[in-house]
C-alpha cells in the first residue's frame, strides 16, 4: 500500500462542518490492561480491559457565526457528537467515516498572540465506543 499525503480530512462536531479550521486531528482508541497474578503463578497474565476514545485536535480560532468558536462554546461541559474522515469524499471502504460522542471538557475560547493565528489545541474524551462506516 502507498504512503497517502492527506490534504482535505474532514471533521464534523455536533452536526457543522469544521474542517476549514482544523489544521490536525488525531482520534484514537486505547485500552486499559488489567493484570492477575496469584501466589503460585510464575508470571502476570494480563487482559484487555475497557475502551477509552480520545479525539484530539489542533485549531484556528473562528468567530463566524457557524464557525468553530460559535458551534463549540455552548456546548463546553457537555457531550455532542463528531464524525471525521481523512477526507471530504464520499464515505468508503477507503475512506470510512468513524463518528461518536465526545465531552468537551476543555476549551479554550482565546489564545492569542499579537500578529500571529490565533491557533489552540483541545483534547476531548470519548463518550462511548465510535461506530466505523465505510458505505
Amino acid at each position: 500500500m502507498a504512503a497517502e499525503v492527506i490534504t482535505g480530512a474532514d471533521i464534523v462536531i455536533n452536526s457543522i462542518d469544521l474542517s476549514t479550521v482544523c489544521k490536525a486531528f488525531t482520534l484514537k482508541k486505547s485500552y486499559d490492561v488489567k493484570q492477575k497474578q496469584a501466589f503460585q503463578d510464575a508470571a502476570i497474565f494480563q487482559s484487555v480491559g475497557l475502551a477509552t476514545v480520545t479525539l484530539d485536535c489542533d485549531w484556528y480560532g473562528d468567530f463566524a457565526a457557524s464557525g468553530l468558536n460559535a458551534t463549540v462554546d455552548p456546548l463546553a461541559g457537555t457531550s455532542t457528537t463528531y464524525a471525521c474522515k481523512k477526507d471530504s469524499g464520499a464515505t468508503a471502504t477507503d475512506n470510512p467515516q468513524y463518528a461518536g460522542n465526545v465531552i468537551i471538557a476543555d476549551w479554550t475560547a482565546f489564545a492569542v498572540e499579537v500578529g500571529e493565528y490565533h491557533e489552540f489545541s483541545t483534547s476531548w474524551v470519548g463518550d462511548g465506543d465510535w461506530t466505523r462506516t465505510t458505505a
